[in-house]
């Protein structure tokens, strides 16, 4: 991560005030620089991909799942914010992924893991560029995916059905 780094990011959450503060002023900086450099290659990214970014917030989504088969990535994200939707991506890789290990203070390994921050960048311009995008999760690892297209679905969660409990769905039982 060049822009929102897991040292920026344990900094931003320090029980000290003064360390807090200097790092929000930091990541507000960042944030800043990001978004610029992000209009510069935005024409050169994936259209399916603007259209993701544009359209959900990945941001703290519960990672349900993580696979790869053959030379595609398949991610299952369960949204935290509005529209609240699953979303399945599916990366075509170009390379091999890399995973960085990053120490996070206060992770605990009992919490699901959670989409925390990505960056995306052009890894090499060409005619078909290879777009670099590097996730950071909430177990400290971040996932260095290169790729040059992608797609996705989506599908709206149905209502758990817990302990006699029944949301909108009607249920029958059987016999």
């Amino acid at each position: 991560m060049r822009y929102f780094t897991p040292d920026l990011l344990e900094r931003y959450g320090s029980l000290d005030d003064m360390v807090a503060n200097a790092a929000h002023d930091e990541w507000e900086a960042a944030t800043q620089k990001y978004q610029k450099h992000f209009v510069t290659i935005q024409r050169q990214l994936p259209r399916k991909l603007r259209g993701i970014l544009r359209r959900f917030h990945l941001h703290d989504a519960l990672v349900c799942f993580v696979g790869v088969a053959g030379r595609v990535l398949h991610l299952t994200l369960q949204l935290d914010a509005l529209p609240n939707e699953t979303i399945f991506l599916r990366y075509r890789l170009v390379s091999d992924l890399k995973m960085i290990t990053h120490a996070i203070a206060g992770h605990d390994v009992k919490e699901p893991l959670t989409w925390l921050y990505d960056e995306v960048d052009v890894a090499y311009d060409e005619v078909f560029p290879i777009i670099e995008q590097r996730i950071l999760f909430s177990n400290g690892l971040e996932l260095a995916i290169q790729f040059q297209d992608l797609s996705y679905s989506t599908a709206q969660t149905l209502p758990l059905i817990a302990n006699d409990v029944v949301g909108a769905v009607q249920v029958e039982m059987a016999g």
